[in-house]
């Protein structure tokens, strides 16, 4: 059951942490932009 989901004992068995990048590239004609940091996970959090 959904009440019953423990991350720390269901959840996957990997860390949500990734080098410290830009999350997106945008190019531009100028060069490519950066747009937010990968460092802290890619789920929102």
């Amino acid at each position: 059951m959904a009440e019953n989901f423990l991350p720390s004992r269901h959840g996957f068995v990997f860390d949500n942490a990734w080098p410290s990048q830009p999350a997106v590239l945008l190019p531009t004609p100028f060069g490519d932009i950066g747009v937010g940091n990968a460092a802290d996970g890619l789920c929102g959090a």
